[in-house]
């Protein structure tokens, strides 16, 4: 087993069918639906300040990339749980930005979430429904 975590062949197996696997489900789902070319933020039928607050969640959203593409070495978050199965110094800049900065722009992308699923919830215009 830990032959095969180390293994870039059988990571780059993996990556493939994780991709297959997102394509298959994609087209079902397109094939599937009632709906075509439905866009995110072109169906909220909100005032001028709602419209504000749509487009604030849905970059609160993104903000965990940002962070890591603003951190001290990005390429650590190339690597699956980084800081779980190597050995780092817990008063690194690496550990101490992921576990302060990186971790408050999870919970802000987290919050921008809701704020989003919950306007689009109001809106009667916007398809977000669960069958």
């Amino acid at each position: 087993m830990y032959y095969a975590m180390i293994d870039d062949s059988v990571a780059y197996i993996y990556d493939l069918f994780a991709i297959a696997g997102m394509l298959i489900l994609s087209y079902n789902a397109d094939k599937l639906s009632k709906y075509s070319n439905v866009s995110v933020l072109s169906n909220f039928k909100l005032g001028a300040k709602r419209q504000y607050v749509v487009a604030m969640a849905a970059i609160c959203m993104v903000l965990p990339l940002f962070g890591i593409i603003l951190a001290p070495h990005p390429q650590v978050y190339l690597k699956f749980s980084y800081f779980y199965m190597n050995e780092y110094s817990n008063t690194g800049v690496d550990y101490l930005y992921h576990r302060t900065i990186m971790k408050i722009l999870t919970y802000i992308s987290f919050a921008g979430m809701m704020v989003f699923y919950y306007l689009a919830k109001r809106n009667k215009n916007y398809i977000l429904t669960s069958y």
